[in-house]
């Protein structure tokens, strides 16, 4: 809603909400009861459109973590030039006391 100010546009759930509530307790009238839920959850349902929205646009990149859970079909590139430090494999000290 591009004509409206930022300030009503936010408000806007709230006030039909308010509106419901309002609707709900002063009329007498079925239809008027009806009206004031459907008010109430219109409000609601803006409300909850518009939070799932940011709360979407708000999250990082997610990262490609697929290496991790399939090495084998997904190897990183580039780790034929890293050195790698081979351990020594010592043969086992012979006991002093000969047992």
């Amino acid at each position: 809603m591009k004509n409206l100010p930022y300030w009503l546009y936010e408000s806007l759930p709230y006030f039909y909400a308010a509106m419901g509530v309002l609707a709900i307790a002063s009329l007498e009238a079925i239809i008027g009861k009806i009206s004031g839920m459907l008010l109430i959850s219109a409000g609601a349902v803006i409300w909850q459109l518009r939070f799932t929205y940011r709360r979407r646009r708000r999250r990082p990149v997610p990262r490609d973590l697929s290496w991790g859970h399939n090495q084998r079909m997904n190897p990183p590139k580039n780790l034929e030039n890293v050195k790698r430090p081979v351990p020594k494999h010592e043969p086992p000290k012979p006991d002093p006391d000969g047992l």
